[in-house]
């Protein structure tokens, strides 16, 4: 796979924090309250309420008295420690975010009071060149720094509107904060018109003028990038999938003709890169400059060359409706790239196991298989097409669990997380042998028990439980792998040496 190298330490870290811890609870429900900056209770605030492990989302709105009780049991946020996070929305009001658990508030109280600010209303004006309004341009709002003061609880979850402008060019957002200003920036793109980013900071007249709603931005035509994929033989290229990448726009899909001609519209000058998939003929990714008065592209196709699969369990029995979806090329082209929708290249396998795709790469690929019910999807790297198919295994879904306590007391410690690692042969090259990297979920932190129960997502062969505690030794188990089914394992964390400051 050529993506950049990581550490593995920072690389689960990462993945760590980028779940919801759990958190203590001493009752089964909590009461929150909502008021204005008066004191005073605000019907109707919409809650949107998220469990961490429960996928779906509740919605709960405020009574008369701006109160909302939250029952887990009722809600089915059927977590371990009934961690959750809310967002409000009421049209007046600046929407918020708060968590509960050991990212967020920290017991979760049983009663919790936010306390809502007045959104401000703010506007501006759209023209072009000419100073002429611009009519239908669409301005999202977003804050330059994500959610602001993203330590503190409850604090600002973003601005969801996208204003329109009218006749007149002219547009206006609510629920905006002021009270403590948060630098923003306007994301405004109209047919015809290049998008442009404009930032807004406290210091600037622009956030003076955004309350004055007499902001002003102006657009500049926006650029045409044409093209045509050419193909060895007469080919119908109306199915190709073609995506593209470049300033202010990530993987939008485009339409193609059927002799292969494509347009896209309203771009600004930089690097694009074009993603193709092709259903008669091999991936390829294509880079281009675009400047004014760019000439159109030609992208030659080229036949690829027939990959086989079968697919089976852990015990040899074919396994059918496994899904080949995505693969990564080591291509030097294809830097970075992946490729996903494949669905009209490559057919699921069949009753026997097995699938083809007639116009693989002729270069090492990593693929990807996917089950949607039962089974661990599996990576497998550095194939090539030859005649003899390649046997894929895929195990079914399975638990690890086990328990974590003192080494010397044999009680909880204060606080740990577990995750399941697999050695990941796809990351190896020449300074690197290989990653240990997550292959499923990682228990977030756990506190006041000593049991975990982890369910990973990913097949490895090489496998092993790691543990983490502050001020404890790492925990590591033995290797084993996913296919035996499920496991359990139990640590006893010793304390770890103190070292002098």
């Amino acid at each position: 796979m050529n993506h950049p190298k990581r550490c593995p330490t920072i690389y689960f870290i990462l993945v760590l924090v980028s779940l919801f811890g759990g958190c203590s609870h001493s009752g089964e429900t909590i009461v929150l309250r909502f008021v204005d900056e008066a004191g005073k209770p605000v019907a109707d605030v919409q809650n949107r309420i998220y469990g961490a492990d429960y996928p779906k989302n509740i919605v709960l709105n405020s009574d008369q008295n701006g109160i909302v009780t939250i029952d887990f049991a009722t809600i089915e946020i059927e977590t371990k420690n009934k961690s959750f996070q809310t967002y409000t929305w009421h049209p007046d009001y600046v929407n918020l975010r708060c968590s509960f658990g050991s990212w967020g508030i920290e017991p979760t109280p049983k009663k919790f009071t936010f306390r809502l600010e007045r959104g401000r209303e703010v506007g501006g004006v759209i023209v072009d060149e000419y100073g002429e309004p611009v009519k239908g341009a669409i301005v999202r709002l977003h804050f330059k720094d994500g959610e602001p003061d993203s330590h503190i609880w409850p604090h600002p979850s973003g601005l969801s509107q996208e204003p329109t402008t009218d006749d007149e060019g002219r547009w206006t957002a609510t629920q905006v904060p002021t009270k403590k200003f948060y630098p923003l920036f306007l994301f405004v793109t109209a047919s015809g018109f290049a998008p442009k980013r404009v930032g807004v900071e406290l210091e600037d007249e622009s956030f003076q003028s955004l309350l004055d709603k007499s902001h002003r931005t102006v657009l500049s035509p926006g650029l045409t990038l044409t093209g045509k994929l050419v193909a060895e033989g007469d080919a119908d290229l109306e199915r190709t999938v073609l995506r593209f990448s470049g300033p202010f726009h990530f993987k939008t899909k485009i339409d193609v003709s059927k002799a292969g001609d494509f347009q896209l519209n309203d771009l600004v000058a930089g690097e694009y890169t074009l993603q193709i998939i092709p259903e008669n003929h091999a991936p390829t990714v294509f880079s281009t400059t675009l400047s004014a008065g760019s000439p159109p592209l030609e992208i030659p196709l080229k036949h690829g060359k027939p990959i086989r699969f079968r697919v089976t369990d852990t015990e040899g029995k074919p396994l059918a409706g496994i899904e080949m979806r995505r693969f990564y090329p080591n291509a030097p082209d294809a830097v970075d790239s992946f490729f996903s929708d494949l669905e009209h290249v490559i057919k699921a396998t069949d009753a026997e196991g097995r699938t083809v795709w007639h116009n693989a790469l002729d270069e090492p690929c990593s693929y990807a298989f996917y089950h949607n019910n039962d089974n661990l999807f599996s990576v497998v790297p550095d194939l090539m097409p030859r005649e003899e198919e390649y046997p894929i295994l895929m195990c079914r879904k399975l638990t690890v669990r086990g328990t974590v306590v003192d080494a010397k007391t044999k009680k909880a410690v204060p606080m740990f997380w577990a995750s399941v690692v697999g050695w990941d042969e796809s990351q190896k090259d020449e300074e690197h042998a290989g990653w240990w990297l997550p292959v499923g979920g990682v228990f977030p932190y756990v506190k006041g028990d000593i049991s975990y129960t982890i369910e990973p997502t990913r097949f490895a062969e090489r496998c092993r439980v790691q543990i983490g505690a502050e001020g404890y030794e790492p925990g590591i188990s033995e290797e084993f792998s996913l296919k035996d089914g499920d496991r359990e394992f139990h640590f006893e964390l010793k304390k770890a040496a103190k070292t002098k400051p």
